[in-house]
């Protein structure tokens, strides 16, 4: 075999390669995108959203409530890490007398964000007519529940 074969051998092999690596990639980026569309539908559902704020008049008049509420983003670890205890907060008090345990996502309502002056996730508010009082104990069931009932 000559010089001249041989070259035209390792060039129809590296343009095979070549072609391989692209489908390859082409590929293995579609199957990226559908994992990371899956993910972010992960991000999306905090919980039901039966109990997201997204409008401030929804805390602004309370109708007597008392509001607990959680500022979150959806990218943050520790609001991810919340949330099974946030779920089970919405289970218990919601629907009780005088109290509602709910959600802002402060991505999509920055005028909430805003408002409410949120500079870090989660931020945790309870919010009683006029009167604002921040939490910042642990993030744990039980503390939250004392919080939420005032026997902290």
């Amino acid at each position: 075999m000559n010089n001249k074969h041989r070259s035209t051998i390792y060039t129809v092999f590296f343009v095979l390669l070549l072609i391989i690596i692209l489908v390859g990639l082409v590929s293995s980026r579609g199957n990226y995108q559908i994992i990371r569309n899956k993910r972010f539908n992960n991000y999306e559902h905090f919980g039901s959203d039966q109990y997201e704020i997204n409008d401030i008049s929804m805390l602004d008049s309370s109708n007597g409530k008392t509001m607990f509420v959680k500022f979150y983003a959806p990218w943050c670890g520790h609001c991810k890490s919340l949330q099974p205890v946030w779920d089970e907060l919405q289970n218990t008090y919601n629907g009780s007398d005088g109290v509602s345990v709910v959600s802002v996502n402060c991505e999509k309502n920055k005028d909430i964000a805003k408002k409410f002056n949120i500079r870090g996730y989660p931020t945790i508010k309870k919010i009683s007519g006029s009167e604002i009082i921040d939490y910042n104990g642990s993030r744990s069931r039980s503390s939250l529940a004392k919080f939420i009932t005032g026997t902290n």
